[in-house]
């Protein structure tokens, strides 16, 4: 019987396969949750699930403000917390992701730049 194997879209790749037959390559040194590579076992299923992108955190705010979407950290936690549920209805969890894309934008309280340790706390 075939494992499955899914990828988020915008965020992540993931598998259900176990520990023993996804090889995960880390980066030298790195103390990041990020691997350099990935191997899935070439029998596996890709699903594709996407669209996820952060809820108002406060939608009494004035719409389109900092207040209104909160910053990259509780966006990203917003997001998190809607993968989560739409893996699980799937059988899947975060921790059979094994690939993610990430679009951070500028966040206006970090000067423009992007907030990529909100986004890693998260």
């Amino acid at each position: 019987m075939k494992e499955r194997a899914v990828a988020a879209g915008l965020l992540a790749f993931l598998t259900t396969a176990s520990a023993d037959e996804v090889k995960r390559y880390a980066f030298d040194k790195a103390r990041i949750p990020i691997a350099r590579a990935v191997e899935v076992p070439s029998d596996y299923v890709m699903v594709y699930p996407s669209g996820f992108t952060p809820l108002p955190a406060n939608e009494k705010a004035r719409q389109g403000s900092s207040e209104y979407w909160g910053n990259t950290k509780t966006q990203a936690e917003s997001v998190f917390v809607q993968m989560r549920q739409g893996l699980q209805s799937l059988g899947l969890d975060l921790k059979d992701i094994v690939k993610m894309t990430v679009f951070l934008v500028g966040d206006p309280a970090q000067g423009g730049r992007m907030d990529f340790a909100g986004f890693m706390e998260a």
